[in-house]
């Protein structure tokens, strides 16, 4: 049997006999519109603390009514003072919720209230006096200079990252990131305390996964864009670095020049920018991490960005027979995207160990000290777009020869000597 759904009615000052629009003065002084239906939320939340929880049911439609009778007998009250010339205040507006709940009969629920004003009230002034000692922390810049460590920004990177996430409390971020910062903090290590302070979250609320993330990204933009873009301008700065990236990463002989031959206007207009946010947060740090090119230690690249370079290689491959891997290319090497259009060679995975499955496969061990010996002291060949990145197709360069103590004894070995075909890798 459903339950047909109550439909939640929000007072109007109309109801309580007045049609007079009242104003509130807040704890920092400014003055904003009254607005009744806080005063209900608040209410009712206490009602649903109390009985709801208990039960584990929603509230009845009885209880419903009486929440909207005491939300108009509050009204009133304000009314009142407002109009015998008393200012309205938060804390007095709050009074009065209090009041009117005990002469309703609701003292449990009144207590619940005021148990939630205490709790509101710690957490403000520790918010508060976390925000004054922030205040007073210095930032080292990547330049040498210091600054004052600018709150505004660090509330935005969060509160923006938690946009579209109402499970997360920005605020408790805020609290705990402060608690952690340290005079002389550089700016890197306060993107990375952001970072970390959200990660300890999401064993308990998945979704700091995607806060997370976003984190991870703004790092990534803020060295390979310049900046972390405003929402409204991202997806034109984000398309005009592509370029610029890749002319960064040929002046420091990083990239192929053969990638500035492409069509930048049709490989621009088809880059997706939003799609960097569907990483997880380990995805994304992966990706920052291992993949993305960078020059002093500062990242050239975004996801995007990447992947693009990754399927411009392989097409030139792919249009050049010269540059195709060949059959005696080695297979221990780095996978292929990970290093595409890429000029330098990079590091090569750990050979394998005895206690690995090529060791136990149905061949003897004597046959991997043999391949891995010689391979150690081998020169690696690159396939794919990496043998396309380097200088001249894999077939111009010289044959590289086994070395090694291994490879010798395997030479000088009867059994090597009266076959003509070496023992496979």
């Amino acid at each position: 049997m459903t339950q047909t759904p109550t439909k939640r009615l929000t007072p109007d000052l109309t109801d309580s006999g007045t049609n007079i629009t009242l104003q509130v003065t807040k704890r920092d002084g400014r003055v904003v519109e009254f607005e009744p239906a806080r005063i209900q939320r608040a209410i009712e939340a206490a009602f649903v603390a109390e009985y709801a929880d208990k039960t584990n049911a929603p509230l009845s439609d009885a209880q419903r009514t009486h929440i909207d009778n005491i939300t108009k007998m509050v009204i009133a009250a304000c009314s009142d003072q407002d109009r015998s010339g008393a200012v309205l205040e938060v804390e007095g507006v709050q009074d009065l919720v209090e009041e009117k709940l005990m002469r309703s009969g609701e003292f449990s629920v009144a207590r619940r209230y005021i148990v939630y004003r205490q709790e509101r009230n710690r957490a403000r002034v520790l918010r508060m006096e976390s925000v004054k000692q922030a205040a007073d922390i210095t930032v080292n810049k990547p330049d040498g200079t210091t600054e004052p460590l600018n709150t505004h920004l660090v509330k935005r990177r969060i509160y923006e990252a938690c946009h579209g996430l109402p499970q997360c409390k920005p605020n408790e971020l805020l609290q705990e990131l402060y608690a952690n910062l340290y005079n002389g903090i550089t700016t890197t290590e306060l993107e990375k305390a952001m970072v970390m302070v959200t990660r300890q979250h999401i064993e308990t609320e998945p979704a700091y996964n995607k806060v997370a993330t976003r984190l991870v990204l703004n790092i990534v933009y803020r060295q390979a864009l310049g900046e972390v873009p405003a929402k409204q301008d991202h997806d034109a700065i984000y398309r005009v670095k592509f370029e610029e990236a890749l002319k960064a990463g040929v002046e420091a002989e990083l990239l192929n020049p053969e990638l500035l031959t492409y069509d930048m206007a049709k490989l621009v207009a088809a880059l997706k920018p939003e799609r960097d946010e569907t990483f997880t947060y380990l995805g994304a740090q992966t990706v920052y991490d291992r993949y993305l090119i960078h020059i002093s230690k500062r990242r050239i690249e975004t996801p995007q960005f990447f992947f693009m370079r990754v399927a411009m290689a392989w097409r030139c491959v792919k249009t050049r027979p010269s540059a195709r891997p060949t059959r005696s290319s080695s297979t221990n090497c780095c996978p292929p995207s990970a290093s595409s259009a890429r000029r330098r060679r990079s590091l090569t995975p750990a050979h394998a160990t005895p206690s690995s499955p090529r060791a136990t496969s149905p061949r003897s061990t004597t046959t991997w000290a043999t391949s891995s010996s010689a391979s150690a002291t081998t020169p690696r060949s690159r396939s794919g777009p990496e043998a396309w990145a380097t200088t001249g197709p894999a077939s111009a360069r010289p044959a590289a020869t086994s070395r090694g103590p291994t490879a010798n004894r395997r030479a000088s070995s009867p059994s090597s000597r009266s076959s003509t075909t070496p023992p496979s890798p």
